[in-house]
């Protein structure tokens, strides 16, 4: 750096101070200006802002330098003073009897920008035009006069930043834009995410445009930070629009929506069913003597719900490191899902899953920074071991996981190395934004509709154009279209094309489990079952805790083998790895098949249960509602089970696999006419062959309806109508 004293004096511009996300001093070309003291910076700050202010020598004194005396603190202040000549020229200063102040004109600053931006002077782009950080941050000083003079003006630069965030929304509004008013507002909540009318704001524009899943994920992510921050529960006005969205409106009784709006949604009878003294718990695969670990959803301090799908990335990419080690049990992601969002305390989440320690923490993701604070509690003393803060660009996002895994292992006192080699293969990308895409599009798939299959689609794309070698992005590709084919019937050559996705990826990676676990649901549902046990047992043989591949083992045993005790095993084994509802439901599938009514009963439970914390935390979960109809039929509860269908009815629906799920709960319940309406709908929406088939002969749930003739002669017209297909 060299000192440009002549700065002001040449006459050739203004020197620019920057005081937002820092400070930083500029001639009028761009060039650093060096002002070393620290001291000297925050003075020069001080008198800038607001500028054309004098303040008194003994003021400035007592501001940086009240802990010396009098004498001392003045000198202090002519150093600093001095250094500010030096670097800004002789006549930067101005003194007037006892009162100093700075020049005026010396100096523009990013401050007086984001004022006139505010008023409306300016265009903008992006919040990083006029807001690209908190006021002087890092720049910290314990002075109580400092300090109360940067509390002051942090608030007002927030509050500047976020009128302006929400004019820009109502703009793009007015103009028809709602997306781009959706992200205006996605900033503001950045800077303020404890603002409900925000969320409402972003829920409203996304249920405007067809999008009301994220519409309730953005109500389910502003219900946790209010939890986690405040320890309180959504405004009424909040939880009416999550309920008007989630719902059929007037179609919808009254009596549902107050039972889906309300917590207590388990009755006394259904929850004493669930939860009673004769409950068997199901045997976990575990080891009593290794330390066992649950890995909690980490909370999104952004209030931007679709920033989950990264979040949760790091959740599970997390509990994947962990769960590499011989030496730790780590409960499963979709155990660990079931707390978000709880009041519940670690001793007693702790307690439900069976863990000694919990891991928890919170991420802040900002543009290219991400900020993650965790902390390992020890239930067993409530003592906590280890807690720690990262602030890091997204690029270094895979080093970071590994070094949070790392810290754990040494609070535990392993001794261990984490395998570093191992999670860089299983990633399969170093391209940070590749990564996001590619979690963006798992947490679509996780969502089963035509609509989220099609989106996924899309991000898997535009990770592998990122990253021509991301190996699990072309899985993705691959699960996508097969999701699609086998639920809607959308790509006739769907079976081709996801295949060679499979061989993209193995032959980038030969080790990769997630492939061959894919390739073996192709082979399945597609290619009459050649090769696929073979696949599975290779996804296994890689990585024995992955529950995809036992998930989809078991359903080739079922569906080629007809081997139902494998198939058994096989999902019990799954269930076991990662608690879903579809593998529950399978599960108690195959315990039917096999009549073995009190281990079904013991499931049963156990899916209710998994269900029950599902609802409780999201009432909107349409699928676990399901499961709560699927589990009372299974315990012979028809009458609590034709209630809950009603509820599941109440929901808006909109997509073929929620409606068959219907179908088949009726036809189950003997309700062969609304049975048969839900089906129709289901053909009317499109179906693939592979999924008509199934409904004809071997979908163990549709037994009922498939006696009933008029059942028949509905396929019949549907391949009367669908010959091209």
């Amino acid at each position: 750096m060299t000192d440009f004293s002549s700065a002001v004096d040449s006459n050739k511009g203004l020197a620019k101070l920057d005081v937002l996300g820092g400070l930083t001093l500029r001639d009028a070309t761009g060039q650093m200006i060096e002002l070393k003291a620290k001291k000297s910076r925050l003075l020069l700050a001080y008198m800038a802002i607001p500028c054309g202010q004098f303040k008194t020598r003994e003021q400035l004194a007592a501001l940086l330098w009240s802990d010396r005396s009098d004498e001392q603190a003045r000198a202090s202040l002519r150093s600093a003073l001095c250094g500010i000549r030096r670097a800004l020229g002789e006549h930067a200063i101005v003194i007037e009897q006892d009162l100093i102040g700075l020049q005026r004109g010396l100096l523009s600053t990013d401050y007086l920008t984001l004022q006139q931006t505010c008023a409306g002077d300016r265009d903008i782009l992006k919040l990083d035009d006029f807001y690209p950080g908190e006021f002087l941050a890092g720049q910290e000083h314990d002075g109580e006069q400092f300090l109360d003079w940067l509390h002051a003006l942090r608030i007002e630069c927030r509050e500047l930043a976020i009128a302006i965030l929400a004019k820009a929304a109502q703009e793009a509004e007015a103009a028809s834009d709602p997306s781009a008013a959706i992200s205006w507002i996605r900033e503001s909540l950045s800077l303020e995410p404890l603002k409900e009318q925000s969320h409402r704001n972003i829920m409203r524009l996304y249920t405007g445009i067809g999008e009301r899943a994220m519409a309730l994920a953005q109500f389910r992510t502003c219900k946790e930070l209010l939890l986690h921050e405040l320890n309180v529960e959504p405004d009424p006005e909040t939880i009416a629009l999550a309920d008007a969205i989630a719902l059929q409106g007037a179609n919808a009784p009254e009596r549902l929506k107050l039972k889906l709006a309300s917590a207590a949604l388990i009755t006394p009878e259904l929850n004493q069913l669930i939860t009673g003294e004769n409950s068997t718990q199901i045997p976990q695969l575990t080891s009593a003597s290794n330390p066992r670990i649950a890995v909690l959803p980490f909370v999104n301090m952004s209030g931007d719900a679709e920033q989950n799908y990264f979040i949760d990335g790091i959740t599970e990419d997390i509990i994947t490191d962990l769960s590499e080690l011989d030496s730790i049990e780590v409960t499963a992601n979709s155990f660990s899902k079931m707390y978000r969002g709880t009041a519940m305390s670690p001793v007693q989440i702790a307690g439900e899953l069976q863990v000694r320690y919990l891991l928890e923490g919170s991420v802040r993701k900002s543009a290219d920074n991400v900020r993650i604070c965790a902390q390992l509690v020890d239930a067993k003393t409530n003592l906590l071991l280890w807690a720690d803060r990262y602030d890091r660009q997204l690029e270094n996002i895979f080093e970071l996981q590994s070094e949070i895994s790392q810290a754990i292992v040494g609070a535990l006192q392993l001794n261990l190395t984490l395998c570093l080699e191992k999670a860089s293969e299983r990633r399969t990308t170093t391209n940070s934004e590749a990564y996001q895409l590619y979690l963006q599009g798992r947490s679509l798939l996780r969502v089963m509709s035509r609509r989220s299959d099609k989106l996924a689609h899309q991000f898997f794309k535009r990770a592998v154009a990122l990253d021509p070698n991301y190996a699990l992005a072309y899985t993705g590709l691959a699960d996508s279209i097969i999701n699609m084919q086998i639920h809607y019937g959308l790509q006739p050559d769907a079976v081709e094309v996801a295949q060679r996705y499979c061989d993209k990826a193995l032959a980038i990676n030969p080790m990769l489990a997630q492939a061959y676990a894919t390739r073996g649901h192709i082979q399945t549902m597609n290619l009459g079952g050649k090769g696929a046990e073979q696949s599975f047992l290779k996804a296994i043989s890689i990585s024995p805790k992955l529950a995809d591949a036992h998930y989809y083992l078991a359903r080739y045993y079922i569906a080629v083998a007809g081997e139902i005790e494998l198939a058994f095993e096989s999902f019990k084994r799954a269930f076991s790895y990662d608690q879903e509802l579809q593998t529950g439901m399978m599960l108690l599938c195959s315990l039917q098949a096999l009549n073995h009514p009190q281990a079904m009963k013991t499931y049963a439970k156990q899916v209710l249960k998994i269900a029950q914390r599902r609802v409780a935390i999201n009432c909107y979960d349409a699928d676990a509602t399901v499961m709560i109809v699927y589990g009372l039929v299974k315990l012979g509860q028809h009458d609590e089970a034709k209630y809950w269908l009603k509820v599941v009815e109440a929901f808006e629906l909109e997509d073929g696999r929620a409606i068959y799920n219907i179908a088949c709960l009726y036809s189950m319940l003997g309700m062969l006419d609304q049975s048969l309406k839900y089906l129709q709908r289901t053909l009317e929406l499109g179906c693939s062959k592979t999924k008509v088939q199934c409904m004809r002969m071997t979908d163990p749930e549709l037994a009922l309806v498939r006696q009933d003739p008029r059942f028949p002669k509905m396929l019949a017209d549907y391949w009367k109508n669908n010959r091209h297909h």
